[in-house]
């Protein structure tokens, strides 16, 4: 999966999250896409950039390109993920992400 390959969805805004560096550009495909169950699951990217968040889900997440850094601002733990690494993180946790690469391409699966 490459950038070119997937949809331009806004900013990241539509993810109640607070850009502090960089493009707030995201991109996207959904693979499943259920509103009346909550869920959806597919592939989500961005440039390089550091944003904050508090998850408005839960989310399972696989790295597929690029390398990003995950601080949970409650808690100080800080970890960076690779091609091949995933995370599950709880709706609800106040996350910054920081990416390390020009382009950041993660598959997901999310729930409200």
């Amino acid at each position: 999966m490459t950038l070119a390959q997937l949809e331009e969805w806004g900013d990241l805004s539509l993810l109640q999250a607070t850009l502090l560096e960089g493009d707030g550009k995201i991109y996207g495909k959904y693979l499943i896409n259920d509103p009346e169950r909550n869920i959806d699951a597919g592939y989500f990217a961005v440039k390089k950039n550091k944003f904050s968040m508090t998850f408005p889900f839960s989310e399972l997440a696989t790295v597929l390109q690029g390398s990003v850094t995950l601080t949970n601002s409650a808690t100080g733990e800080r970890k960076t993920y690779h091609p091949g690494d995933s995370w599950i993180i709880r709706k609800g946790t106040p996350i910054v992400w920081e990416t390390h690469s020009a382009e950041f391409i993660k598959y997901y699966f999310k729930v409200e």
